[in-house]
């Protein structure tokens, strides 16, 4: 058993994989090209001069990166939420050490950098976390 990779105008539709054996054909316009043990290949790959080619993946878009940058922004806050928590608590009723109530004090300044981060342009430059 062996496998093809099924090339039609110089990119790779498809991947079979055939005995060698079995009546078989790539339909016509299309050339069956062995894949040769440790090549790496797909569908959209292009098949030139003999060999693989990946495709290019384009860049990101900047709705793309905004998205990207927006699920970041929410992802650290919420961090910075569930690391304040417990010093929050301990500020509200009194308990917290001078050592905690610094930390907070850090972190909450950190939340406010991060919060104000503009997510709409790039890069997006994030603060240093305390």
């Amino acid at each position: 058993m062996s496998n093809f990779a099924i090339v039609e105008s110089a990119v790779v539709v498809n991947i079979v994989i055939w005995d060698g054996v079995a009546e078989w054909s790539p339909n016509p316009g299309q050339t069956a090209v062995e894949v040769k043990d440790g090549n790496e290949v797909g569908i959209g790959y292009s098949f030139i001069d003999g060999k693989f080619v990946a495709p290019v993946q384009p860049a990101p878009t900047q709705e793309e990166l905004t998205a990207e940058a927006k699920k970041q922004k929410a992802q650290i806050l919420q961090t910075i939420n569930e690391t304040t928590q417990m010093w929050q608590t301990q500020l509200l009723l009194g308990i917290i050490t001078d050592d905690d109530k610094a930390n907070l004090t850090s972190w909450m300044k950190y939340a406010q950098q991060v919060q104000a981060v503009d997510t709409s342009k790039s890069p997006v430059i994030w603060p240093e976390t305390p």
